[in-house]
């Protein structure tokens, strides 16, 4: 019965591929969560009419968004579309099965190991049991003179070579064995990255064609699916002595849908088709003074109908377009065509490459880092949206460190963060801490401070920076900030105490920045905070 059952669904499957036709991928529009994939096949039709079968599709596909349309030198009308499922008995993608015959090569090699060690346990086992019948064995014959030194030097140095030699390939065998089951692990990490979920399952779209007019015609089939996503990131360099900021944007692009996108034209989206395109609508809010469950289920399915019917009403999105922004969206035509293959893991495509001019600025806060930050601000003078997204930074060829850029719309600027420069050099020290008292009757203490900060720009062109330190501010009126000296002024000061100079520095230009004041509060109450 079983093998009945099995013979049938395979003349099912047949049966359901005879009317193939050949069809390949042509443009894919990649979202957040999901892709739009359209295929196209070229047809030579006869009068009459025809039933095509697109085969081998994803199980991913959501049925309720399969479309077809298609133009050519033939008058055709297009009738009836069928989805349906197919169930294979094997996974049929050739990187699937290469992944698999390597893993049953190293199995082979492994076991070919396995028997290798064993013939060696073999050989270290009798060598053992000569080792222990020798002593007295040879005892015997030098006590009989029927054995000579030498000839016994000989047997001990063979036997001590063959045990380290079996040691060493025992050793060198292991080692092997323990490569082979890394290897395996990749592997099967590998397949199971490279393999969806519903492996052995696919759909298939068959559709109806009424010839009236014979000629060629292209078919085109389009289709969301799941299990396809893209995420921006970014590389920023940074050029100082150029004034300009390079952006290389690209969209980090990975699918798993089981189905190979090759040679296609490629657009990247921000659209969301899951939200749908139009908004939820509010059912009536009845209210009754005596509520049933009985009543309440009712109304809860309906709207659960509902929202499922709004789902699948809106689920169709528009083809790609080559317009790079529309009012709600972006959409970015990548230029050429681009290989994106099921479960290869991410890819990174590139979407523009940008360089713009830019101003450079320096920051130190030489109270709490001892270094010189190097800061830019650049426009997006392009027509690009910069979304949101993490970004590897390099000042020239030099890794600087990682980070994260927000959205970015045309006009804006952007500000980001280069790290440390060390062409220019920040010390602060503690020039003078006095503590003393008011008066010989007096219930007053005082601590007076100064700080000195030392910057000097050992670079061949002149930079602008920014430098902040602090004064304390009391929130105790029985404390007080006296004597408050500070050279040179300040360019900028805060309710909370905090100072920024701006300067301008010429190339192996020193500066100097004094700080003083005193803190002065009641005797035996040491003030927190103090430093």
């Amino acid at each position: 019965m079983k093998r009945f059952i099995l013979l049938f669904a395979f003349l099912i499957a047949g049966a359901a591929y005879s009317n193939e036709i050949p069809s390949k991928v042509s443009s894919v529009t990649v979202y957040s969560d999901r892709a739009l994939v359209t295929r196209i096949s070229d047809l030579a039709l006869n009068v009459g009419t025809k039933s095509c079968t697109f085969t081998k599709l994803p199980a991913s596909l959501i049925e309720s968004s399969v479309r077809i349309k298609g133009a050519g030198t033939a008058l055709v009308r297009i009738g009836d579309v069928d989805v349906r499922n197919v169930h294979l008995s094997t996974v049929q993608d050739p990187r699937v099965v290469e992944l698999k015959n390597k893993i049953q090569k190293l199995v082979d090699e492994d076991q070919g190991l396995e028997d290798q060690l064993a013939v060696l346990k073999s050989r270290e086992e009798f060598l053992k049991s000569i080792k222990l019948v020798a002593p007295t064995e040879i005892s015997q014959q030098l006590y009989r003179g029927k054995i000579n030194i030498s000839t016994l030097r000989l047997t001990l140095e063979f036997i001590g070579k063959e045990t380290e030699k079996i040691k060493t390939v025992t050793r060198s065998i292991k080692k092997r064995r323990e490569e082979i089951e890394r290897q395996m692990d990749a592997i099967e990490k590998e397949l199971l990255e490279l393999t969806p979920k519903k492996a052995l399952e696919k759909k298939q779209v068959t559709v109806e064609l009424e010839v009236i007019k014979a000629g060629n015609y292209h078919l085109e089939l389009s289709y969301i699916l799941r299990d396809a996503s893209w995420l921006p990131v970014y590389e920023i360099r940074a050029y100082p002595e150029e004034e300009t900021l390079e952006l290389a944007y690209f969209g980090e692009v990975k699918q798993k849908s089981g189905e190979n996108w090759q040679g296609v034209n490629l657009v990247l989206s921000t659209a969301r088709p899951a939200l749908g395109a139009v908004a939820p609508k509010l059912s009536p809010w009845y209210l009754n003074t005596i509520p049933s469950r009985k009543m309440a289920r009712p109304v809860e399915k309906q709207s659960r109908n509902m929202m499922a019917q709004i789902d699948l009403e809106t689920m169709e999105i528009p083809p790609p377009s080559q317009v790079l922004t529309t009012g709600l969206s972006v959409n970015f035509a990548i230029t050429g065509l681009k290989n994106i293959l099921s479960g290869e893991g991410s890819k990174k495509i590139l979407i523009t490459r940008e360089r713009l001019p830019a101003k450079f600025s320096y920051v130190a806060v030489p109270k709490l880092s001892p270094h010189v930050y190097l800061n830019a601000q650049v426009e997006n003078s392009t027509e690009y949206l910069f979304l949101s997204g993490k970004t590897n930074i390099f000042i020239g060829t030099d890794f600087v460190g990682k980070s994260h850029i927000g959205n970015i719309p045309p006009r804006d600027s952007l500000k980001v963060s280069l790290g440390v420069d060390e062409g220019i050099k920040v010390e602060r020290k503690l020039v003078q801490k006095f503590k003393e008292k008011t008066g010989l009757f007096s219930k007053k203490e005082k601590v007076s401070y100064i700080y000195r900060i030392e910057l000097q720009n050992f670079k061949s062109r002149p930079i602008e920076i920014n430098v902040y330190d602090q004064i304390p501010v009391s929130q105790n009126k029985e404390i007080e900030i006296k004597d408050v000296a500070i050279s040179p002024q300040f360019s900028s000061k805060q309710e909370n105490g905090i100072l920024r100079w701006q300067f301008v520095m010429q190339p192996k230009e020193k500066k100097k920045i004094t700080l003083g004041f005193t803190v002065q509060y009641p005797r035996g109450r040491v003030p927190t905070g103090i430093f």
